[in-house]
């Protein structure tokens, strides 16, 4: 192996060892082509790295310069001085091995000479005290790793040599047997692979180095603990090693991983690594038992400053009904200590349901510090962060990982839904993205494609009868374990923070910093074969994570090297100090502001009454269970005092930024999947801030206050402004994603023509048609159909017409997705609604013939009072989203704009004859009073109703008002904080209210221009 291309498998910093002895005066600028190079890393973080590597720019000038001949000559004369270059010359000298042919040839055979050589090492350690009947597992997991490593590479590489000559064979596997034989099949072939991809050549030497020595490590440990595994775990002599397993977790520090061994037939845990943090959990689990009662589960370990052996814990079957529920409360008393000892990343692989007890089985994430990451002086990003710190950072609880990736999604999912990863449930699921996977393997055919997947189940799930239970039924008992924990701590909490101090001061742990899946996502970015061809392909891609927003960088450095040696970087505190540790033992000084005890204890001194309440919301909320509960509240006694009243909640619920230029809201929201969470408000118009400025901005025109003003100031900074360029829009619709900001941008520019206004909306429209997709949607509040009706307001106010064009582009999704449902919001009578608005803007008969269709299809659901609901389970309602006021409001539009039809009129006379018999529980306009109060108002003028019945109305509106100003409201609420939403909260009937005083704010049912 003479060839001088190995010397690109050579680190800048090697290669700026050598070079800088042969150059006194350098003068081409390679770091400015470096630096223009897509990155990241810009050039202040760029001048930040270099200080970290403490290097001068002009040495790195140097170590990133184009190789001529002569430096070449001069870095393989030192490359070849490398232990790695050495081993690899090792590895490939066996000649005796290019004779034996496997009997299956697959992509492992280009790794047999690294293989060979791990056998050869195992064999050579000496055994004493104990057997290994089997020790496979170790050149398993090499093989399976390795297989990761290379294949980005072994499938480029077989496509390019297709290119250059023919593959004989008269099947594509046979094709791939001779491309694989050609390649790596004898040693001048194999070599000359390796030559043309020096990086992976040497992360392969370096990589086999390293499981040669675990495995030694393994060896030793065991040979060591024999004496304790037999006093602690009555094993007796003969000791036989048995079914070795490797890999049973993420590769850190050199390689190492977990290994699951049998010894004597009981089957054990081997971690490279000191786990002296749960035997400190043990002894404080041995406290509350004594102190309360409880009865907890403790892992038997040995532990060692180097490695620790744990039983291992089975998913064991419950016996009885009553150790379900026994299983449920502890997992509740566990979240509460797991988020009180401020506990992180006890996810569902590292929770086993072992008959009635949860056990953690990976305990080394308890009592860590703050989060190192930098966070901006925003109100929205500090309300997350509340949120994220809150019971949710355990991770035990159901929550959405990955809902952002880049992947293509899979087939019917939609962007944001991300996966459920907590300890709670580990069913398995679909994964809503796809995977890059292998497929035609073992074919000329080979390839990587993005294919849908599934995640396995996990084992935290408790069995009884041989079936999986349905945790839903226990969910009440985790709020009682809950609820019993913190309880204890809050009456107890002098006494519980002395024997925390005790038992938990000056004990490693380790600081999850990133989140694997991260480091992950460094890692396979990697493994692109113009990375194996050159070290410095693979340090500009890891320079990337300079832009990783921590509040202190010097944690990047030890990242990158151990990215560059192919392990998931991992990092320890004591938790008695404030400086980081390496996977190397390095100490980064004062990385923390204080110690994690500290943060422990203050943790624990706040749990008052009111955290407690929030933190069972939390709880109670991801579980699913949570119920709102109404307060009563009181607005005033004239509408003038009731709406400046709302304004006032409105601006004490406000969390602004120290300059007063952002604003944030924390409330209640329905995410996309339905389910209710409390969390800083989006931009939404449904229920977020969009909907918010929409009154503020109306209730500006004519009622002005340094309140008022900071409010409307705030909203337009925080909501009107373009999305970055990375973000893509999957979601087209009026109320929700970045197109909800369309409706209120359209009134400001209205009422105070500004010209930036337009420039703005136009401006967010301008990738719409790129952005429409399988997932678009074709009704009123999740698709097109009020985006299109907001388009065409912007057309008849600018007459410019590519508004136009783009509500008609729009349209087409309507021959797309099949219409199923009744109602205004998702069903027929919104798509009926814009399609109309459509026609009389065109003439189009198209959209003429939809209106007929659809009402057709609607009417078909009458039963001769309402519209049926066609959702399951579902039972027909008056609401504006899914009955009769949605429904009326599209009649009454069609018959004021010359749509005179017999039917539609008859429609029309049934829901308001509902709507007026009609009378709510909730308060709002989408589902309550508000929206049955700005229907009728709607009709109240109409000619097409009897004056009977207007009077009838008339007398209704008035008692209605009377009701709100002498009775209040009775709302939604959490600690006398009401829903704050235009759709469903406090804002709606501000809006509502509003308009009885200002006869120019548009009807917000069907956004009015």
């Amino acid at each position: 192996m003479e060839k001088n291309m190995l010397v690109y498998a050579m680190s800048s910093r090697e290669r700026l060892e050598i070079l800088s002895s042969h150059y006194n005066d350098y003068k081409e600028d390679n770091v400015s082509k470096w630096l223009s190079r897509r990155s990241l890393c810009t050039e202040e973080l760029f001048e930040l790295s270099l200080k970290e590597q403490k290097i001068s720019r002009e040495k790195f000038n140097l170590a990133i310069k184009t190789l001529d001949e002569n430096d070449i000559m001069a870095l393989n004369k030192a490359n070849k001085k490398k232990n790695w270059y050495q081993k690899a010359m090792e590895i490939f000298g066996d000649e005796y091995l290019y004779l034996k042919e496997p009997e299956i040839i697959d992509f492992a055979y280009a790794f047999r000479p690294f293989l060979n050589y791990m056998k050869n090492e195992m064999e050579k350690v000496e055994l004493a005290d104990f057997t290994i009947s089997e020790n496979a597992g170790f050149l398993i997991h090499l093989a399976e790793e390795f297989v990761q490593i290379a294949s980005k590479t072994l499938v480029y590489d077989l496509h390019e040599q297709k290119k250059k000559y023919e593959f004989e064979g008269k099947t594509s596997k046979e094709r791939f047997v001779y491309y694989m034989k050609k390649r790596f099949g004898s040693k001048a072939s194999i070599i000359n692979f390796y030559e043309e991809y020096p990086v992976l050549l040497r992360l392969l030497t370096e990589r086999v180095l390293f499981h040669v020595d675990n495995y030694k490590q393994f060896i030793k440990a065991i040979q060591q603990s024999l004496p304790e595994l037999r006093d602690k775990f009555s094993i007796m002599e003969p000791y036989q090693v048995t079914e070795i397993s490797v890999g049973a977790g993420d590769s850190h520090g050199r390689g190492k991983t977990v290994v699951l061994f049998n010894l004597n037939g009981q089957e054990f845990v081997f971690k490279y690594k000191d786990l002296e943090i749960g035997e400190r959990f043990n002894k404080f689990l041995d406290y509350l038992e004594k102190r309360i009662g409880k009865k907890f589960y403790k892992i038997k370990r040995i532990t060692n400053e180097k490695y620790c052996i744990e039983e291992f814990i089975s998913n064991r079957e419950c016996k009885t009904e009553d150790e379900i529920i026994k299983y449920y409360h502890r997992f509740g008393e566990y979240v509460a200590l797991a988020y009180l000892l401020c506990g992180n990343d006890f996810h569902y692989e590292n929770v086993i349901a072992h008959g009635e007890f949860p056990v953690l089985i990976d305990i080394e994430t308890l009592i860590q510090n703050d989060s190192p990451i930098k966070r901006a002086d925003n109100p929205y990003v500090k309300l997350s962060e509340k949120k994220y710190s809150s019971v949710l950072s355990t991770a035990l609880l159901p929550f959405k990982a990955y809902e952002n990736r880049i992947e293509p999604l899979a087939e019917g999912e939609v962007k944001g839904k991300g996966i459920n990863i907590s300890a709670f449930d580990g069913s398995k699921q679909k994964s809503p993205y796809k995977g890059l996977s292998l497929i035609n393997e073992n074919t000329d055919q080979v390839k990587f494609q993005y294919t849908e997947f599934e995640l396995n189940g996990s084992n935290n799930i408790p069995i009884l009868n041989g079936a999986e239970v349905n945790a839903e039924q226990y969910k009440s008992e985790v709020v009682k374990g809950f609820e019993d924990i913190c309880q204890y701590f809050c009456k107890n909490t002098d006494e519980i923070i002395s024997v925390i101090e005790d038992i938990f001061s000056n004990v490693v742990v380790r600081n999850v910093i990133k989140t694997t899946q991260k480091y992950v996502d460094m890692i396979w970015y990697g493994y692109h074969p113009k990375c194996m061809r050159d070290y410095l392909e693979r340090e500009k891609l890891f320079e990337n994570l300079w832009a990783f927003e921590y509040k202190n960088k010097s944690a990047i450095l030890p990242e990158i090297k151990d990215l560059l040696l192919d392990d998931v970087p991992i990092f320890f505190n004591n938790t008695s100090s404030c400086d980081l540790i390496t996977s190397d033992k390095l100490i980064i000084p004062n990385y923390y502001q204080k110690t994690a005890i500290e943060r422990v204890k203050e943790r624990i001194l706040k749990f008052d009454e009111k955290e407690y309440k929030y933190q069972k919301l939390r709880l109670e909320l991801s579980l699913g269970i949570y119920k709102m509960q109404k307060e009563p509240l009181k607005l005033g006694a004239t509408i003038d005092e009731a709406v400046k009243n709302i304004v006032d909640i409105i601006y004490r619920r406000a969390s602004f930024d120290k300059a007063r230029k952002f604003i944030a809201f924390e409330d209640f929201l329905y995410e996309l999947d339905g389910t209710l969470d409390y969390d800083a408000l989006k931009i939404e118009l449904y229920d977020g801030l969009s909907g918010v400025y929409l009154f503020i901005l109306y209730y500006a025109q004519n009622n002005t206050s340094p309140q008022v003003e900071i409010l409307k100031y705030a909203l337009e900074k925080s909501i009107f402004k373009m999305p970055k360029k990375k973000e893509k829009n999957y979601i087209i619709s009026a109320y929700d994603g970045k197109y909800s900001v369309l409706y209120p941008l359209y009134h400001k520019y209205k009422l105070e023509k500004k010209e930036e206004d337009l420039e703005l909306a136009e401006n967010l429209l301008a990738d719409i048609a790129e952005e429409v997709n399988q997932n678009t949607r074709a009704d009123w509040v999740n698709g097109v159909s009020a985006l299109i009706q907001v388009l065409l307001g912007y057309y008849e106010l600018t007459k410019r017409k590519h508004f136009l064009d783009k509500a008609e582009m729009l349209s087409e999704i309507w021959d797309k997705e099949k219409i199923v449902l009744c109602g205004f919001a998702h069903g027929f009578s919104g798509v009926i609604y814009a399609a109309y608005s459509l026609y009389r803007a065109t003439g189009n008969e198209k959209y003429f013939d939809r209106v007929e269709r659809y009402l057709e299809l609607e009417n078909k659901c009458f039963d001769g009072e309402v519209w049926k609901d066609l959702r399951k389970g579902k039972k027909s309602v008056s609401y504006w989203c899914h009955g009769t006021i949605g429904i009326g409001l599209t009649r009454l539009y069609l018959l004021k704009n010359g749509f005179d039809n017999d039917q539609v009129r008859a429609d029309l006379l049934n829901c308001v004859d509902n709507v007026i018999n009609m009378e709510f529980e909730e308060p709002g306009i989408c589902h309550g009073n508000m929206g049955r109060f700005l229907f009728l108002k709607e009709v109240q003028n109409s000619e097409m109703i009897s004056v009977a019945t207007r009077k009838k109305i008339n007398v209704l509106l008035s008692s209605m008002v009377k009701n709100i100003l002498d009775n209040g409201i009775k709302i939604n609420s959490f600690d006398k904080k009401c829903v704050l939403g235009l759709m469903t909260g406090i804002t709606g009937i501000g809006y509502g209210l509003l308009g009885e005083i200002e006869s120019s704010i548009p009807n917000i049912l069907s956004l009015d221009r």
